[in-house]
């Protein structure tokens, strides 16, 4: 009778082990997939003028899809500031937008604050061309400026 508990506790034992070293090697597993989401954080915005700015990109000459405006007051690039913009995919994500575009070039939208906030249409703004600026660029181009475009030039 003790043989046959010592047995199955025994038997529980193993089987607990087994289930920690399963969860364990699950656990492992899942956060090595979620840790490998490459970012490629080349792209940077100085913005050198007096006033706050915005930006978007897209990888063709239309105008790219916009956020709502409450979006866009909140993430502004202060004067003086120079931020770093991270495209999410492979590590060298932006490269690949690029080359994904018909015309294998980034195109960078630079926003007044106070424009967007007057108007609170991004559509209109854009239909009417209220943008700062826009720049196009191919990557040999960027990669010629460090990845790193000041407004104004």
């Amino acid at each position: 009778m003790l043989n046959s508990l010592y047995i199955i506790l025994k038997e529980i034992i193993f089987a607990m082990k087994r289930k920690i070293i399963q969860s364990t090697f699950f656990t492992l597993f899942f956060l090595t997939i979620i840790g490998c989401e490459y970012t490629d954080p080349r792209l940077k915005i100085k913005n050198s003028s007096d006033k706050p700015i915005f930006v978007e990109f897209n990888n063709d000459t239309t105008s790219p899809e916009m956020e709502r405006v409450e979006f866009y007051l909140s993430r502004a690039i202060q004067a003086g500031d120079t931020q770093t913009f991270y495209k999410r995919g492979i590590s060298k994500a932006w490269s690949y937008f690029i080359q994904t575009g018909n015309n294998k070039k980034l195109y960078i939208y630079l926003y007044d604050l106070d424009t967007v906030k007057k108007y609170s249409d991004m559509d209109f703004i854009n239909k009417n061309r209220l943008y700062l600026n826009r720049f196009e660029f191919t990557e040999e181009e960027l990669n010629q400026k460090n990845w790193t475009i000041t407004y104004p030039n």
